[in-house]
């Protein structure tokens, strides 16, 4: 499955996050690692598998929720995209970068709006 090479020398391969998650599934930041980059190469559904075990081990994580709203969104299963990016507004407040936290605010709250009325409404309701 592995035929990407490394973005960075030292960076780990699909084989190696795969191998690391297997090997500890009830790794929050191992089931993170590779949940991320089955999204960043279109592999939508194990990206959703993957995450969703990451979420069950991190459910205040509003990273992980955010990448598994962005991975259903791309399955057309938009009630649950849409509850997963409201999980990443809910908890963004949890990050420590608080500039991360209101970036990772405004993308979620946008791809929520879009997928319910189709505008990109980035801003929290007054």
């Amino acid at each position: 499955m592995d035929d990407h090479p490394r973005l960075v020398e030292g960076a780990p391969t699909l084989d190696e996050l795969k191998e690391a998650f297997e090997a500890e599934p009830g790794n929050r930041e191992a089931a993170s690692r590779y949940g991320w980059e089955l999204y960043g190469l279109r592999h939508y559904k194990p990206a959703v598998e993957v995450l969703e075990a990451a979420h069950k081990l991190a459910p205040d994580d509003p990273e992980i929720a955010y990448v598994l709203g962005l991975s259903l969104k791309q399955l057309k299963e938009k009630q649950r995209a849409i509850k997963a990016f409201q999980v990443a507004v809910n908890k963004a407040d949890r990050l420590e970068n608080k500039l991360r936290a209101t970036m990772l605010k405004r993308l979620a709250l946008g791809q929520a709006s879009f997928l319910k009325s189709g505008a990109w409404e980035m801003e929290p309701p007054a």
